[in-house]
């Protein structure tokens, strides 16, 4: 099981919990070590974590995947960070490096997210957006260098502390399917959505690498 950007490690108890009595073995990629304060082991359960740099390793090149120490797994990962690469070419090259790091049949899950479709939050989110590109500009912002779904959001109420977040349409997302199966190197084989009140705030695609 590879995670890349393992957030604070809800995956891998989750999987430990849900999966008792299975052998996991769990890679973590994140470039937080704050993030991973304990990593769960235990009887069938083993656990390591590599620190790395995911935005500048794809920024770099092609070579996210051979930065990563783990050995191609069953099971890969990708929560709640896609919305955080900025550039459609570089959440290619993630996805694309995902599926390099999967073995033969088995399976990538990431989630999008989609933020703009709750109601609620679109206005929080504009306000943020207008404010943020303000502030920003005096430092350097080139605001032509973004795409459109592309949002600065705040954080915690911090004044200044802004987020880039990516807000994923449905044809964004076939697009970014459709260039990881091409040439029959994987196949889509479940997507759906969750989280949040609605239950819509996350769209989930699950790859199966041929």
């Amino acid at each position: 099981m590879l995670d890349v950007a393992c957030g604070n490690m809800r995956f891998a108890a989750f999987l430990r919990e849900e999966l008792r009595g299975r052998q996991i073995d769990y890679f973590a990629v994140d470039d937080c070590a704050g993030l991973v304060p304990h990593l769960p082991g235990g009887e069938g359960f083993s656990a390591c974590f590599q620190n790395l740099d995911i935005i500048g390793e794809l920024a770099a090149g092609m070579g996210f995947a051979t930065a990563i120490d783990a050995e191609p797994c069953d099971l890969v990962g990708c929560f709640g960070f896609f919305h955080h690469v900025p550039s459609f070419e570089l959440r290619v090259r993630l996805i694309d490096a995902l599926l390099q790091k999967t073995a033969s049949g088995g399976v990538v899950c990431a989630s999008f997210w989609q933020f703009m479709g709750d109601e609620k939050f679109v206005k929080k989110a504009e306000a943020w957006n207008s404010k943020a590109k303000s502030e920003l500009a005096s430092a350097g912002l080139d605001a032509s260098q973004l795409e459109a779904g592309d949002y600065f959001l705040g954080w915690q109420n911090e004044p200044g502390l802004w987020r880039y977040c990516h807000d994923f349409e449905e044809l964004e997302i076939d697009a970014l399917v459709a260039a990881a199966c091409e040439g029959s190197k994987a196949r889509e084989v479940a997507r759906f959505s969750a989280d949040g009140k609605s239950g819509a705030m996350n769209r989930y695609v699950v790859l199966q690498k041929r």
